[in-house]
């Protein structure tokens, strides 16, 4: 009896040991279990956080790109459009309506200081000023306007070609189509420049519609161009 009683008491025992070794190693592979959970998350928690401070930076840098890129539109356009304006007033310059001097009470030292203004070269002025205020002045009158007009000719291509180097320049921070307009109206000016500086017969229909629909264009440009400053 005693040998049995002994023997439940080692076997309840022994049984209690198993419960606590059991439960101990339950303890043990939770908390690594939990461990390495933690450690999941916390490296999950990690990258996530990695990725959305890249994803910040890029949007800050976005921002800040799309503020000077703004910015310089702003500086841009009205340069780029005071220019298209200027090239367009010396081309519609050289035909149409004008006021031209007629020369008539200008004596030999008002003609020279007028070709001095207009820097016209000295071998053109002792031309101009060998028979004026003689009976052959008409003469010196008419090499005058030829030569003033060659000169305006060539100021309406030096603008035009100034006006499309500035578009060039400028492109990048034009949008699609606004570049568009922009090359469109260089396009039809040049058209128009260059029928003024050769001109040929029965014209005159075909250069007005050209000068109404670069009117209309030009507009059309300028709305664009306001419409996109004031949403930048």
């Amino acid at each position: 009896m005693i040998f049995f009683s002994e023997l439940w008491t080692f076997i309840g025992g022994a049984a209690s040991m198993l419960l606590i070794l059991t439960w101990l190693g339950k303890i043990i592979i939770e908390k690594k279990v939990d461990s390495k959970f933690t450690e999941r998350i916390e490296k999950h928690r990690h990258d996530l956080q990695m990725v959305a401070d890249e994803a910040n930076f890029e949007y800050q840098k976005r921002i800040h790109s799309f503020t000077l890129y703004a910015s310089e539109r702003h500086t841009v356009y009205p340069a780029l459009y005071r220019q298209i304006l200027f090239a367009h007033s010396k081309v519609l310059s050289l035909r149409g309506l004008r006021t031209l001097l007629t020369f008539e009470e200008f004596n030999k030292a008002d003609i020279e200081n007028y070709m001095v203004q207009r820097e016209l070269p000295n071998g053109v002025r002792e031309e101009i000023l060998e028979h004026w205020e003689t009976e052959q002045q008409f003469l010196s009158v008419r090499k005058l306007r030829s030569y003033l007009s060659m000169l305006e000719k060539q100021e309406a291509e030096y603008e035009l070609a100034k006006c499309r180097g500035k578009y060039y320049e400028d492109e990048l921070f034009l949008s699609g189509e606004v570049s568009i307009k922009i090359n469109e109206f260089l396009s039809k000016l040049l058209d128009l420049n260059l029928r003024y500086q050769y001109p040929e017969d029965d014209e005159r229909v075909e250069n007005r519609e050209i000068i109404r629909e670069l009117g209309v264009m030009l507009e059309e440009m300028k709305t664009k161009m306001q419409e996109e400053l004031s949403l930048s």
